[in-house]
């Protein structure tokens, strides 16, 4: 029997769920701070590049730390590779004992 395409794609987004957390370590409900805390992040990393003002990427700047600081303080978020930050360079050792992030002003 051929399930329809809409239930086979439900079924393949549920299927997929449960991996993506486990994957990281992370409990549902921290994933899912986490990407709210990782689109705040790419938003304002995102302004800290390219705003114009230089008053706004530093008001952005000093919005940003605290924000990063809260999702790392996250249990496990240390494997967290947050993908959707392209403004900010996150750097590991050879060892992967801890994380640089650096960004431009």
């Amino acid at each position: 029997m051929r399930l329809p395409f809409p239930i086979f794609c439900i079924a393949l987004l549920l299927a997929t769920l449960p991996a993506r957390s486990q994957s990281y370590g992370l409990t549902a409900e921290d994933l899912e701070r986490i990407d709210q805390l990782e689109d705040t992040i790419a938003l304002l990393s995102y302004a800290v590049i390219n705003d114009s003002l230089p008053e706004h990427r530093f008001g952005a700047t000093k919005k940003l730390i605290p924000t990063l600081v809260e999702a790392l303080k996250i249990p496990n978020s240390f494997h967290y590779p947050f993908p959707r930050v392209q403004s900010i360079s996150i750097q590991y050792p050879a060892d992967s004992s801890f994380r640089i992030f650096t960004w431009q002003l």
